[in-house]
């Protein structure tokens, strides 16, 4: 199975088991989503003969939240639209595929179209075993905005002024914060130069298939 969609953006909920077949086959596809960094990414499977699209995303980076505590230590921080991210959205269909011009040139030269079965392969390899990684990577992240989001729905029906808000709020800046991290940053780094990698791949593997069907 191959990967169809794989984006930026909301949650990694779901993501689909996707496995290379073993033997070139055409690759017929669906869009559908996947993962998402802000925002959700799309990933489809491909079974068989055909590509079945399961739902999945990459980590949703939710900027709005909780206002910085001024008197009181668990006050709301106010949106700020500056902060937030959509740059993780990637949208893999067979259609319209796209990814970052750069990146993609980069990844050109390390994943040049396949020659041979063997090679194609190889491909599969590489690609199931950052397929894994580039799943957990995005799980990881998308666990710490769904936390986000439930305390910020909660915290839309307590009273500021009681001691239930404070708390609530203290534990929502606190995951706020974890997403300025450097630990934070670099997987989502890391999910983006996955993206890139896991989408020229997938893209030799058709143009290989293409011709040899």
């Amino acid at each position: 199975m191959w990967v169809n969609n794989v984006e930026d953006g909301q949650s990694t909920q779901s993501a689909p088991t996707v496995v290379l077949s073993e033997k070139a086959v055409p690759l017929n596809a669906s869009a559908n989503s996947v993962i998402s960094y802000p925002t959700m990414a799309d990933s489809s499977v491909y079974t068989g003969d055909t590509y079945n699209n399961g739902a999945s995303s990459i980590p949703s980076e939710e900027a709005g939240g909780i206002k910085k505590p001024s008197a009181n230590r668990g006050k709301r921080r106010r949106r700020n639209p500056e902060l937030d991210e959509s740059q993780y959205e990637t949208e893999y269909t067979t259609g319209g595929e796209t990814g970052n011009e750069l990146d993609s040139q980069q990844w050109e030269s390390v994943y040049p179209d396949i020659t041979s079965d063997g090679q194609r392969q190889e491909y599969k390899r590489e690609f199931d075993t950052d397929l894994r990684e580039y799943k957990h990577l995005c799980a990881e992240m998308d666990d710490i905005s769904d936390q986000m989001n439930k305390l910020s729905r909660q915290l839309d029906t307590l009273d500021e002024t009681s001691a239930k808000y404070q708390v609530v709020a203290e534990e929502h800046n606190r995951l706020k914060d974890i997403k300025r991290t450097p630990d934070y940053q670099a997987k989502k780094l890391e999910c983006r130069r996955l993206r890139h990698k896991l989408f020229q791949i997938k893209r030799m593997v058709k143009a290989y298939d293409k011709g040899h069907s």
